[in-house]
């Protein structure tokens, strides 16, 4: 009986520590919650818009693959247009000569989705997106998917955001 409980218990370990070196997936971690928000007032109707969301790490052994990103609980009429990857977090991308405009920056950066990002990667996305009709909008974040290892897993990155265009 005791021979059979030990057997038992040390194939359970060893099943733990092969799952754990060869397989545990890695995890993309945030540290920017929903509830932070930023916003945007007196938009143009169709005017691109630009957000940084994170920063992520990626926590865990594994490489993880970006397959892709989509707004969190966004109100009725926002269009997700652009998701870039910024490796150095989002802020940094603006960092350059006094008055330089951001967006070419942000455009020269490499598309979110398909990204390979090894453990330890850190960084931040900039999101584009539009809306068209006078009224508010927000949406809490976005949705990162991606896969870690044999899994597909999702994760929300915040800012929550809001827009206003006025009413004419």
């Amino acid at each position: 009986m005791r021979r059979t409980l030990f057997v038992t218990i040390a194939g359970l370990i060893f099943a733990f520590t092969f799952f754990y070196v060869l397989a545990w997936p890695s995890t993309i971690s945030s540290r920017s919650p929903i509830d932070n928000t930023t916003g945007f007032n007196k938009v143009k109707p169709g005017e691109s818009l630009y957000v940084g969301m994170g920063p992520f790490q990626v926590v865990g052994r594994k490489s993880v693959t970006i397959v892709s990103i989509r707004l969190h609980d966004p109100s009725p009429g926002i269009e997700f247009v652009d998701a870039r990857l910024d490796r150095a977090g989002p802020g940094y991308v603006a960092l350059g000569a006094p008055g330089e405009d951001v967006v070419p920056s942000i455009q020269r950066l490499p598309e979110a989705p398909g990204a390979v990002l090894r453990s330890g990667d850190g960084g931040g996305f900039y999101v584009t997106f539009t809306v068209n009709d006078p009224g508010s909008y927000r949406f809490r974040g976005i949705e990162v998917v991606y896969q870690a290892g044999w899994l597909t897993r999702t994760t929300v990155l915040g800012p929550s955001v809001t827009a206003v265009i006025p009413s004419s």
